[in-house]
């Protein structure tokens, strides 16, 4: 990504410059999606809603037919680029159609092109400036479009005055910029002399490097391609995803670029609206249940709903249910068994008894008198301490059943109906267990059901103990899809979170039986610098596309399952250099107690030589494809990340083609 790399300053009102050179894609116009490819998903998704079902993976493949035209061009002559025809005769090759289809598949490539594209205000300004000053104004691009076509999308985009014989365009020239050939077409064309022209690109290399080899002044401005990623990840479902993170390029365009918007816009808006629409439909089917979302997962979930009933009082109340995995299993603790052991202190964990004592809810003693609170505790000694204490330890756990089910009588969960609980989800477990409790409590009068965004593998022992379903990515997916899900579990949990701490028990009856929480210094840190920030843009996006306001055109019917899947997947399993460092920043607090540092999001070196538990590590502490993105640009850990990438199908950051094939 290139900003702002210019020879010299310039001035088009002093007569120095008598042309302006400016190049087409990313500098005179924009898509309305994030990247060029993408127009190929919005080509799939019309055939594929014109019935053909044969069309599913039109993108991937046409995405393939260029580099066919491409190498087999190269093997001709490199010099020359491809044409659109050549590209198409390679898709005639790959799909097996004639060639009327052909025909007909390109030209609606080309009309797609020319509905989706945007001219980018500041090359506007920028004609307009030159044409003030009798500066003559041509196009010169790389691009295996014709120039006809490109003077019809400039004109659709609102940019007049252009003409066939100012576009210079490498499929029409034999030469292309980024090789130098077309520059001296131009300078040949044009009888200019290269100092008195100035070239504005995108491109440090075609629009720059190679412009003042033939002593022509340049400035390039990556801005408009801020947006790109990986080409093969490709598809309709990402097309949501897409014009949402266009729309919020074309906004930040000339200004500094943040992950901290293209996260809250894209991925958490549509996971709230997401978990928004589900509880609306859940409700109407089921008149009388009751939704609830579930801390802290559903805290911006909440937000948005209420704010929503302030202008549609029908829409009724939403509960908050304060809980954890760890309030709900020590709540049901009867035995000092060796899971129990296991899941109190960690294997490689040190602990205080002050800290032990926390977690646990009571003060340790041994030979009759309390431990000492600084004394420290290893997985051995702690775990030998707990089992000392047993009959504290269960009737702890009983006591905080009582509290919890006073919290859950305060929320109204344990009064006949049906509840629906809304979560990130992942293996139903917790609920599973809740709802055994609830029911049990109630008599079986109290039904809950889990509505999620995700669900992987382990969730399916769940099924037979709790009404469950989600929409993302389900536990019915190919192994592919599970294994990426887990990948990226901690980033998800870090970005959809609240301002308070979890919550680690609850008060007695005098005080309602509130939720107490438990703050740490990481987590408040990334609320307060990054989170915190995230939040408020996916908040503000969820409220537009749910009204149908949003600038982009997004609604809520853009906004499926598949959608939020692949937006999910562009940031978690595809993300750009700025995401993996800003968001591999934040800390993940997963002790059972929720205290301490945490781990970070991206881990900086491998934790082990055994590539195996290298993956184990990371799809279970960390943030998968960020710590691979990180190592990768380490000289020291390339290899690593390289292995990884070459053995696990599922580490490679084309996700779309890994999907299509499993």
């Amino acid at each position: 990504m290139t900003r702002a790399l210019s020879i010299q300053p310039f001035d088009l009102s002093n007569g120095t410059i008598s042309v302006l050179s400016i190049d087409f894609f990313d500098t005179l116009v924009t898509r309305n999606v994030a990247q060029p490819t993408h127009v190929f998903a919005a080509m799939e998704k019309i055939l594929l809603e014109k019935g053909q079902r044969h069309r599913h993976g039109f993108a991937r493949i046409r995405i393939e037919a260029e580099r066919d035209a491409r190498k087999h061009q190269e093997a001709i002559d490199d010099r020359c680029d491809v044409t659109i025809e050549e590209i198409y005769h390679q898709l005639q090759i790959r799909l097996g159609v004639n060639y009327g289809e052909r025909v007909s598949l390109m030209q609606m490539e080309m009309d797609l092109e020319v509905q989706m594209c945007r001219a980018v205000p500041r090359a506007v300004a920028l004609i307009q400036e030159a044409r003030q000053h009798g500066v003559r104004v041509v196009v010169v691009s790389d691009n295996y479009l014709p120039s006809s076509q490109l003077l019809r999308m400039a004109e659709s985009a609102g940019i007049r005055g252009l003409s066939i014989e100012d576009f210079f365009v490498s499929c029409e020239h034999a030469g292309m910029k980024s090789n130098g050939h077309l520059w001296k077409t131009v300078l040949d064309r044009l009888g200019v002399e290269p100092i008195r022209i100035l070239h504005v690109g995108d491109n440090a290399e075609a629009d720059g490097v190679q412009a003042s080899r033939q002593g022509i002044g340049f400035v390039v401005n990556g801005d408009m391609n801020r947006s790109h990623r990986a080409q093969f990840n490709t598809a309709p479902s990402v097309l949501t995803h897409s014009r949402l993170e266009a729309y919020v390029r074309d906004e930040l365009c000339d200004q500094h670029w943040s992950v901290e918007r293209i996260a809250g816009t894209t991925t958490v808006a549509l996971v709230i609206v997401d978990q928004i629409q589900r509880a609306r439909m859940a409700k109407q089917a089921s008149p009388g249940a009751t939704v609830h979302f579930a801390a802290r997962d559903g805290y911006l979930s909440h937000k948005v709903w209420n704010l929503l009933q302030k202008d549609n009082p029908s829409m009724g109340d939403a509960g908050y249910i304060a809980m954890s995995r760890s309030v709900v299993w020590r709540a049901a603790i009867n035995q000092a068994t060796l899971t129990v052991l296991q899941k109190m202190i960690g294997n490689d964990e040190v602990l205080s008894v002050d800290r032990l004592n926390r977690r646990l809810g009571f003060e340790l003693y041994k030979d009759g008198a309390a431990v000492a609170g600084d004394q420290l505790v290893n997985v051995h000694s702690g775990r030998a301490l707990i089992a000392h204490n047993e009959t504290r330890l269960i009737e702890s756990s009983h006591e905080l059943r009582e509290r919890l089910l006073g919290y859950l009588q305060h929320q109204g969960l344990l009064s006949s109906g049906r509840h629906f609980i809304i979560d990130l989800g992942w293996t139903g477990s917790t609920f599973a267990d809740l709802a055994d409790l609830v029911s049990l409590q109630s008599d079986g009068d109290s039904i809950i059901e889990g509505i999620f965004t995700g669900l992987y593998w382990d969730a399916t022992a769940q099924r037979t103990r709790l009404a469950m379903s989600s929409s993302a990515v389900s536990d019915f997916s190919g192994m592919w899809t599970n294994v990426m899900l887990l990948g990226l579990l901690k980033l998800l949990e870090a970005l959809m979170t609240a301002p308070h701490g979890s919550v680690v028990n609850y008060k007695g009856i005098d005080q309602n039986f509130d939720p107490i929480f438990v703050d740490t210094e990481p987590e408040k840190r990334a609320y307060e610098t990054t989170v915190g920030p995230i939040g408020q843009y996916a908040v503000e996006t969820a409220l537009q596309i749910l009204n149908a306001t949003h600038p982009s055109g997004i609604t809520g019917a853009d906004v499926t399952g598949a959608a939020v899947w692949a937006s999910i997947m562009q940031i978690g399993h595809d993300p750009r250099p700025e995401e993996v460092e800003l968001l591999g920043m934040i800390c993940h607090v997963s002790a059972i107690d929720h205290e301490g540092d945490g781990e970070p999001l991206v881990r900086q070196e491998p934790p082990d030589e055994n590539y195996g538990k290298v993956v184990s590590t990371l799809m279970h502490d960390n943030w998968w494809q960020g710590s691979l993105r990180c190592w990768q640009k380490h000289p020291r850990h390339s290899h690593v990340a390289n292995e990884i990438i070459q053995s696990w199908p599922e580490a490679h950051h084309e996700w779309v083609r890994l999907l299509d094939s499993q």
